[in-house]
């Protein structure tokens, strides 16, 4: 069995770098506020629904929504490629400080840079695998669970050991084969320690969303029309976005450690 208090703990150590962290709370934060400008969009078209006809409305929707979904999404996607850019430059970093060589981070971008679209090209192909299995009725979602266990090491396979797309699903399949208690318990562990982060990293948004969601309530149990929250929704959503920037700086240091600690574990299960 592999010593995984090693691995975490190095994780959790690699992980407390504001360096590493930077790019992926940038990151956060763009998408953060994509989505916090379609909130503030959206509550502000709502009291319209009352006032104008159902022909404005939906002049209102097509002209201004659908163009704001359409920019927003590409925003996203350009945050995702980016994010996945940044994990690969992590995965390096993190190589290197398993060797005991701290470098910065900005060393490993022109390795991110070289295997960007092998990283791009497997990320795609296990999204389509995983979105074909899960189709399969009743037991789709339990082997789509089984066959992400095979794929917990693409980027790693792809930065460390030099495979391509198809060469990292391979030997990312070969290596649980090879080792399925030790992959399985990694993956139970971090899978564990990722929920414990995620539950710390709400705690903020929930702590300014707890008003909103007691006068929710209140007006549901009343019967009272939930339009006539808005002012109140509005008058919450600065302390909505600050608390979400803290829950957003929690959850780049997590996706730090989660790239560090399977990284340290994929150094360690190839020696074995």
């Amino acid at each position: 069995m592999a010593d995984f208090g090693k691995t975490f703990g190095e994780a959790f150590r690699f992980g407390l770098n504001a360096k590493r962290i930077l790019p992926f709370f940038i990151l956060n934060l763009i998408a953060l506020s994509v989505v916090f400008m379609f909130i503030n969009a959206f509550v502000n078209a709502l009291p319209l629904i009352g006032v104008l006809s159902f022909e404005s409305i939906v002049w209102v929707f097509l002209s201004y929504f659908i163009g704001f979904i359409v920019i927003g999404g590409v925003v996203l996607i350009i945050v995702w490629l980016a994010n996945l850019y940044f994990r690969a430059a992590v995965v390096d970093n993190a190589r290197n400080y398993w060797k005991k060589k701290n470098a910065p981070l900005s060393i490993s971008f022109d390795i991110a840079r070289k295997k960007f679209w092998s990283v791009l090209g497997a990320t795609i192909l296990v999204v389509a695998i995983s979105v074909a299995v899960s189709m399969v009725p009743i037991i789709g979602g339990i082997i789509s669970l089984i066959i992400s266990w095979f794929f917990l090491f693409i980027v790693q396979f792809i930065v460390i050991s030099n495979k391509n797309a198809f060469g990292s699903l391979k030997n990312g399949y070969m290596l649980f084969m090879k080792n399925k208690l030790d992959v399985f318990f990694f993956w139970l562990i971090l899978l564990i320690i990722s929920l414990l982060l995620f539950v710390i990293a709400m705690i903020p948004i929930m702590i300014v969303a707890f008003p909103i969601i007691i006068e929710f309530l209140q007006v549901s149990v009343s019967g009272g029309n939930v339009l006539s929250l808005l002012p109140f929704v509005k008058q919450h959503m600065a302390g909505l976005f600050a608390g979400s920037v803290v829950s957003m700086a929690i959850l780049s240091y997590v996706t730090v450690f989660q790239e560090g600690a399977s990284t340290f574990f994929f150094m360690k299960i190839k020696k074995k």
